[in-house]
């Protein structure tokens, strides 16, 4: 694992300096449908050539996510998959950002140490957070192994490791794994029913249902979490478990959360404004949203998604969350503004 932790935190140093840009599942789709010749529409070809050309010149790159991956496998044709993934790879070069999970556990490390010694860390947090939460695009999904990795199997999972990391065999061999295991999964287990049970007990004012939220999170990634406590804390207590909590608990009531555990605070912190406060009924689809969201808002310059997610965050930014950095944009033409502003700043 720990070959795994330093070949991110490669990644993450070589993607650095470079302008990140969120495209959610509409506008990959829109991509990918130029890129296959079945669209002349004049607004996509003409966001599609800026993007292919902000890309190629290096201004820019165009990571992908989890959430992606579930959305794209719903694809039924081996061969509108297969150029997805060509474009996403193109695109993003090979870079994708950590699962959440994965996220949670780095950004909850990240945490514990701005707590216990608050004068040591060297950096704002979400920067330090930046330098560890990008991967490879095949690792989008999570670190897997090809066989159990004991001492004698470390070598042949680190070989393993340099395929997926690298860009031109990656494709290749990523696909064909898709294609002899996922069969083009249609479905993805819905994890609605939960969210709409919390909704059902949230009641009171705005600040209470943000902190409940956030809890039903924690519980719900309890096991991660705690590994986080046990990286970071020797010999920690439980106690000194729930003393965290109630610090993370008091911050997010007092909106002074800040940049801590950004994955988590946004994906909850939109859950509880757009779905339960609202009393919105949600699906799967939402649930991705709320992902994308939690992926693009504290580590990206430019996230372009749906009107309805884009609405949900302006009603958060810069209320609940604090990530001012980045533009969030729906339509086609805005999108197509916004990108070259952005390669404006970046040559700057």
């Amino acid at each position: 694992m720990t070959s795994y932790r330093d070949r991110c935190h490669a990644k993450s140093i070589e993607s650095i300096n470079s302008k990140k840009v969120y495209l959610d599942t509409k506008y990959w789709l829109i991509l990918r449908d130029v890129h296959r010749g079945i669209t002349s529409d004049t607004a996509k070809l003409r966001l599609y050539n800026l993007v292919m050309n902000l890309a190629e010149s290096g201004k820019m790159i165009f990571p992908f996510s989890e959430s992606h991956f579930e959305e794209f496998l719903k694809q039924t044709s081996p061969e509108s998959l297969e150029s997805t993934l060509s474009l996403v790879y193109l695109l993003s070069r090979n870079t994708a950002i950590r699962p959440y999970r994965e996220r949670v556990v780095v950004e909850f490390e990240f945490m514990l140490r701005f707590l216990l010694d608050p004068e040591g860390m060297k950096g704002h947090n979400l920067e330090l957070c930046s330098q560890h939460i990008w991967t490879c695009v095949a690792y989008g999904w999570g670190k897997f192994t090809v066989v159990d990795t004991g001492e004698q199997n470390r070598t042949y999972d680190n070989k393993v490791q340099d395929v997926y990391f690298d860009n031109s065999i990656g494709l290749a061999t990523y696909l064909e794994h898709l294609q002899h295991n996922s069969e083009f999964v249609n479905s993805f287990p819905d994890p609605t029913q939960k969210i709409l049970n919390r909704r059902k007990s949230r009641s009171g004012r705005i600040n209470e249902i943000l902190v409940h939220e956030l809890k039903s999170e924690i519980i719900e990634h309890k096991c991660d979490i705690l590994n986080a406590i046990s990286n970071t804390v020797e010999n920690y207590t439980v106690d000194q478990a729930n003393s965290i909590m109630n610090i993370l608990f008091e911050r997010k009531c007092a909106n002074t959360l800040d940049d801590l555990i950004p994955s988590m605070n946004t994906f909850s912190t939109i859950c509880a404004t757009w779905i339960i406060s609202q009393n919105k009924n949600i699906n799967i689809n939402d649930f991705f949203d709320m992902h994308h969201a939690a992926s693009a808002l504290p580590y990206f310059d430019l996230f372009l998604t749906e009107k309805s997610l884009s609405d949900a965050i302006n009603r958060v930014l810069p209320k609940y969350l604090p990530f001012q950095h980045v533009k969030v944009y729906a339509n086609i033409d805005s999108a197509i503004e916004a990108l070259i502003i952005l390669s404006e700043t970046s040559d700057n």
